[in-house]
């Protein structure tokens, strides 16, 4: 046989074992689920080092955690101690005084406990599964990526890849730290997966690269995925695997999570280091006390869904109930009331007043809506008393407010002066301003200085929420509660836990319905007004660290936001909320101001009153909009005009 013939058959010979050899998308799928199986109970420790950085100048510097996470294929429990990351206040979590929070389905009930660095926090338990919440566990702690779990879904990754509309596998292995990878990439429900096996360790990922775009659908936790941008991206790299009873475990890895919020460029990317450190296969859970309550310490209120009405308190590991006599005599009344029913109605009667009582929370806010839409265009004048506390309890700085507010649903213009202190006074006050026209969003400062003037200006309208809420201090007359873009009644029906308490609180001497919930934005509880058109009499929201704030922002600091002592005024047959005081705090820094509506006007002619006109801007003001560079604008007749450029036209 010639040399040539002998090439030739070693060629082919090569070919046909590379052939047999190579598997398709599926086998691989199948070898990756097959190393997961063998991690279905286990008790992992780890650490968690994470940087924040952004396009809005917020210095959110480094933080950390620790964590503890069980699983014995039904029950989990998740426990974590943060600390770091600046918070609004300007000050460090301690790491000696962490932040905590723990979550655990015991196969019963679903727990919940979380505190501050310096509170005893609270717990609210559900007694009803629900499998989103289980699903959240295996999807939230600090192992989930390496155990296949990625952003946007709370299916593992074979999972949604088999499920894919697209799925192919590149022709040639790559190279990841060092080893030949299989990579697979994908079209599916839950974004674009690139994806890298690797054959060396059991086929885990050594590798991902996740996309979600703006009008995909996407799921986080089991629930539609809040997506507040143009596109979001997560990648997730292993670092190193340990081979533990045989089986090959991911024990270091990085994560890169990267948000395109709008096309101006700007953007929140975090990038998360995590080393797991104590990793235990088929531990024995009994003996470890893996699912028991031990973590929650003696006094902290608890809040258990299914029984409105009742607060409890924990005491030597169980729950004591703090029974209020009233609510329990109000209770017997009207069950004597419906049992000795008579000819005349009265048992009727009764069961109207129960129902009354028992109304669902999704009623009163269709109620509380219903009178919104009737409030959804108007011009209010207002002043503002408004002070600011530090850490120490002594006032920081005072300041006073008027400011005009006008709304039709979509646009809204905001004018506003304001002194106090030594640089501005009643005759030399500050002046700002913001306009939403329908399609540029303008914002004007006035210095003291004329130099020092500014105008703002955006073509896009996703700013307005973000200055509605913190430019305008009537916003929670509105329903907008501090850290919050959005109107409450919409963010509860997106709660984890929404329910209306059996009695009814006397807020200003009107018995309101008592609505609480549970959400990713925080613990929310809403008093309202069925005298006065279902409007909100009074709102709490408490935030601790890990809850959402703003455009989706974690709180590193407990927050707290207070809506009270609401007056209300009747206007062409509706009742208006016309005067409030707000609190909001923000770890140990709290903002007060008292603000009272001086003039009222319901469906005013907008058109006929230039209402959404920016003719407050003096002609030579310098303007700046975002994204444009090169060109220099100057305000004139209305406009922003530059030399080297198209006008942009308001």
């Amino acid at each position: 046989m010639s040399r040539y013939s002998v090439a030739m058959l070693v060629l082919s010979t090569a070919q046909t074992l590379a052939a047999v050899e190579r598997p398709t998308v599926f086998d691989l799928l199948d070898r990756y689920a097959e190393t997961q199986t063998k991690l279905k109970s286990f008790r992992i420790t780890g650490e968690t080092q994470v940087h924040e950085d952004n396009s809005y100048g917020l210095v959110l510097g480094e933080s950390g955690s620790l964590c503890d996470v069980r699983f014995d294929g039904e029950r989990i429990s998740s426990r974590r101690a943060s600390w770091g990351n600046v918070t609004e206040s300007g000050r460090p979590i301690p790491k000696d005084r962490p932040a905590y929070r723990s979550h655990l389905w015991d196969g019963q009930s679903y727990w919940r406990y979380s505190r501050g660095s310096s509170d005893k926090g609270r717990v609210v338990i559900n007694n009803k599964q629900n499998a989103w919440e289980v699903d959240r566990l295996k999807n939230g702690h600090v192992a989930s990526s390496m155990l296949g779990y990625m952003a946007g879904t709370s299916r593992r990754m074979d999972e949604v890849l088999r499920d894919a509309r697209e799925i192919s596998l590149r022709p040639r292995t790559e190279q990841v730290n060092g080893v030949s990878c299989h990579v697979i990439d994908a079209k599916t429900a839950h974004g674009d997966y690139s994806v890298w096996l690797d054959p060396e360790h059991g086929y885990h990922v050594a590798k991902a690269h996740v996309e979600l775009r703006e009008g995909e659908q996407h799921y986080f936790y089991g629930r539609p995925f809040e997506v507040a941008g143009k596109r979001l991206t997560w990648t997730v790299e292993t670092q190193g695997f340990q081979e533990i009873d045989g089986v090959w475990v991911p024990m270091e890895s990085t994560q890169i999570y990267d948000r395109l919020f709008d096309e101006d460029g700007n953007y929140e990317k975090t990038h998360t280091s995590i080393k797991l450190g104590e990793v235990q296969l088929n531990p024995d859970h009994e003996a470890l006390n893996s699912f028991a309550h031990d973590d929650i310490p003696e006094g902290v209120p608890v809040f258990v869904v299914q029984v409105a009405g009742i607060q409890y308190t924990w005491q030597a590991g169980k729950l004591v109930p703090n029974v209020n006599e009233a609510i329990i005599d109000e209770i017997d009344k009207i069950t004597d009331e419906i049992m000795a029913g008579t000819s005349d109605g009265t048992a009727i009667s009764s069961r109207d007043q129960m129902s009354e009582l028992t109304t669902p929370a999704t009623d009163l806010l269709d109620r509380y809506a219903a009178t919104q839409e009737k409030l959804k265009s108007f011009i209010a004048e207002a002043e503002s008393r408004i002070e600011s506390r530090g850490g120490s309890g002594q006032v920081d700085w005072q300041e006073r407010e008027r400011c005009e507010f006008r709304f039709d649903g979509d646009r809204v213009r905001h004018r506003a002066t304001s002194w106090g202190g030594a640089a501005t006074t009643p005759d030399r006050p500050a002046y700002r301003s913001f306009l939403w026209d329908g399609e540029f969003l303008v914002q004007y400062r006035r210095g003291l200085d004329s130099k020092n003037n500014r105008v703002f200006v955006k073509r896009n309208s996703q700013g307005k929420g973000t200055m509605i809420a913190t430019e305008y201090r009537g916003a929670p007359l509105m329903g907008i509660c501090g850290g919050d873009l959005e109107r409450v009644d919409h963010i509860l029906r997106r709660a984890e836990d929404l329910v209306v308490a059996f009695q009814v609180e006397p807020v200003a001497d009107v018995n309101c319905h008592v609505i609480t919930a549970h959400t990713r934005r925080g613990h929310y509880t809403v008093w309202v007004d069925p005298k006065h058109d279902y409007n909100i009499a009074r709102m709490t929201v408490q935030r601790v660290p890990g809850d959402l704030f703003d455009q989706g922002q974690k709180a590193q600091a407990n927050m707290v936001f207070v809506l009270s002592n609401v007056r209300f005024r009747q206007l062409e047959g509706v009742w208006v909320p016309m005067e409030a005081d707000v609190e909001h705090t923000r770890g140990d820094q709290t903002s007060r101001w008292h603000h009272e509506r001086t003039r009222m006007v319901l469906d005013p002619d907008h058109h006929t009153l230039h209402s959404f006109v920016a003719d407050d801007i003096p002609d030579g003001t310098q303007v700046i909009v975002p994204g444009v560079y090169g060109a220099e604008y100057t305000w004139q007749d209305g406009k922003a005009v530059s030399e080297v450029s198209e006008d942009v036209k308001l």
